[in-house]
């Protein structure tokens, strides 16, 4: 009984030798491989949806689709890049009919273009590459109207902040997805309270280039 019983511990503690044995050299084998190369330079072109992130903007404007973001990133670092873009964004409105303010509804026209810069992190996870980063945007922007013909024009300084994902279809071509967040403080125009931020947070995709 005894001999069978360590017979048995014998064979049960060469298995679990050998587990440990192929795990380790799987494990070796995956750390001696390269690190996958991240490109050197990523240009980008994207659009999706925008979701106002103050409600008086929303009671106005509602959801914007298809802003258009283009973006260069530039690599300083191996997980370290600097981009600069820019991004143009419309949205059609209403007033709300307010005795006090507006005793009537007029339709409204927002055009805004902004030049952002910043820089992200860039972490390679089996085909993906991730970035996550943040950065300043200057916008310019011009409300309109459309009844009483007359329009708010206005430039501010905001923030950005954005995550993003990358997945090569080739070593040229990638599609991307990106969600940013803008903070865009502003003034006047046609909400009551005088003051006002336009900023957003988009849900994009698009397709990028890459260069190494």
């Amino acid at each position: 009984m005894s001999t069978t019983r360590g017979c048995d511990i014998r064979r049960l503690g060469r298995r679990w030798l050998l587990v440990i044995v192929c795990t380790a050299s799987g494990a070796a084998e995956l750390w001696a491989q390269p690190a996958p190369e991240l490109p050197r330079m990523v240009l980008s072109v994207a659009t999706g949806i925008s979701l106002p992130v103050q409600e008086p903007f929303r009671e106005l404007y509602g959801n914007a689709p298809f802003p258009v973001a283009a973006q260069a990133e530039y690599g300083l670092l191996r997980h370290l890049r600097v981009f600069g873009g820019f991004r143009f964004f419309h949205a059609d409105g209403e007033t709300p009919v307010d005795p006090d303010f507006a005793p009537e509804s007029y339709s409204l026209e927002l055009r805004m273009y902004s030049v952002r810069f910043g820089a992200s992190a860039v972490l390679p996870l089996r085909s993906l590459r991730l970035s996550a980063g943040a950065g300043a945007g200057y916008h310019a922007f011009r409300e309109t109207w459309r009844e009483p013909g007359f329009s708010h024009s206005a430039r501010a300084l905001g923030f950005i902040a954005q995550a993003g994902v990358e997945y090569p279809l080739s070593t040229r071509f990638a599609l991307i997805g990106r969600v940013e967040y803008n903070r865009i403080p502003a003034k006047g125009g046609a909400d009551p309270t005088g003051s006002l931020n336009l900023g957003s947070l988009d849900l994009l995709a698009g397709l990028a280039f890459c260069l190494y």
